[in-house]
Order: structure tokens, then sequence, then C-alpha cells
């Protein structure tokens, strides 16, 4: 497989994910959010995960016989990442607006988006001469998902622990959450059932997903922000009513 080649599905499997998560989960908090750039949010987050998942390609393969690649994966590779987003988005810039915990939502998922873009390229790249088959495009694309859906969802954990002034706590419950996906994409990468592995991944950060943003984040959003939503709900029912532009 050539080299545009393995970097086009890459980006097939990659880019639905960012793109789902985004719309559904994100810009509903679009109008509470100051000075929303979400390209700007992306763009380091996504930078510092290729930079991460470049390194896990590098590094892994002599890890993966060991008991270390096993505490790897299930402390240090979680609490790296965790710390990756907490240095981008800890400025008083972001801490300052109600919706904080949203960008932080957001750098998980451009986060994901590198580390799924890296070890994509990594998987199509492996197939030498041979051609990529649909069921092995579908199971990146479950994979790519998952990491997408599960890093987002962390990110608004994070954020929300950061919002509250939690900040160590929140890196360690955070890495904590992390831990069970890094045992299942460490198992993933030792057996032979890649399909069946990616559904595990995908049904624990399906979990998470879920969890996060219907039931922690909802009942541990900042009040500021509550009131924020609040208001701004209201205004779209007040403009739908007088028939004007939503």
């Amino acid at each position: 497989m050539l080299p545009q080649e393995a970097a086009f599905l890459t980006s097939v499997v990659v880019i639905p994910a960012v793109m789902y998560v985004l719309y559904r989960t994100i810009v509903p908090f679009e109008p509470v959010m100051r000075d929303f750039e979400v390209g700007a949010a992306l763009m380091f987050p996504l930078l510092a995960g290729a930079a991460i998942g470049f390194v896990h390609i590098l590094i892994d393969p002599p890890l993966l016989a060991t008991v270390w690649g096993l505490v790897a994966y299930l402390f240090l590779y979680p609490v790296i990442a965790s710390y990756a987003v907490l240095i981008l988005f800890n400025r008083r810039r972001t801490l300052e607006q109600p919706a904080a915990p949203i960008y932080f939502a957001v750098g998980g998922a451009g986060l994901a988006m590198g580390l799924a873009a890296a070890e994509s390229y990594r998987s199509f790249a492996s197939l030498g001469d041979a051609p990529a088959d649909l069921g092995f495009i579908l199971v990146m694309l479950v994979q790519s998902t998952a990491f997408v859906m599960f890093h987002c969802s962390k990110g608004l954990y994070l954020g929300t622990h950061v919002a509250q002034g939690r900040r160590s706590r929140g890196v360690v419950m955070a890495s904590l959450l992390e831990g069970p996906l890094g045992l299942l994409y460490f198992t993933a990468r030792l057996g032979d059932d890649r399909g069946a592995a990616a559904l595990l991944l995908l049904l624990y950060s399906l979990f998470v997903y879920l969890w996060v943003w219907r039931r922690f984040f909802p009942e541990q959003m900042p009040e500021e922000m509550a009131k924020a939503l609040k208001r701004e709900r209201r205004r779209a029912r007040l403009k739908r009513a007088r028939g004007g532009p939503s």
C-alpha cells in the first residue's frame, strides 16, 4: 500500500468520527461559548495527539513484549494524555469562560483525532503491498470512533474538575477512567481478533460517553454555564415564537 493510499484511508476512518462527535455533542453548547474558536481549540490538541501517536509507533513494539507495556498503557499513557489537554487549556482566557469544560471536550476530541490518525496510518501501512479490505477499514473506523468518543468525554470530565478548582484530582480521576481503555487497547495490540477488540473499545467508550454527557456533566455543570444555557434557550424559544430566526 502506497503512503498516499494509507493517508487517504486514515482520513476516511478518522474525520467522520470527529465531525459527528463535534456536531452532535459540542455544537449545542456553542451559544454559551464566547469567542467560539473550534478550529483553534482542535488544532493544538490534534498536533499533540499526532506527536504522541507517532511516539507510540516508535516505542510500543518492544514494550508489548514486557510487563512495562501493560504498566504504560494502564497508567503512563493515560496520565500523559490527561496532562496534554490540561496544559493546552489551563489558561485564564479559557477558564474564565462559563463553558470552560466544553473547550476541554473539544481538546479531547482533537487529541483523539491525532492519536487515531497515527494508529490508523500505522495499521494501514503495515499491510504492505496487500490492499485494505472493507472489513479492515470498518475495524479501523470503529476503533477511531471509540478513541474520539472516549477522549472527548474524558476531556469534558477533566475540564469539569478543573473548572471546579480540582486540577490534581481531575488528572488522577480522568487517568483512572482511561485505564480500562488502555487495557483493552493493549490486549487488542497483542491479539489477532481486531474486530472483537475494536468493538469492546467502542462499547466502553460509549458507556463513558453516555455517563459523562448524560449524567455526570448535567449534575456537575458550572452554575454560571447552566444559567447562561437557560438564558440562551429561553431567548431561542422567544425568537421562534415571534417567527424570527432561531
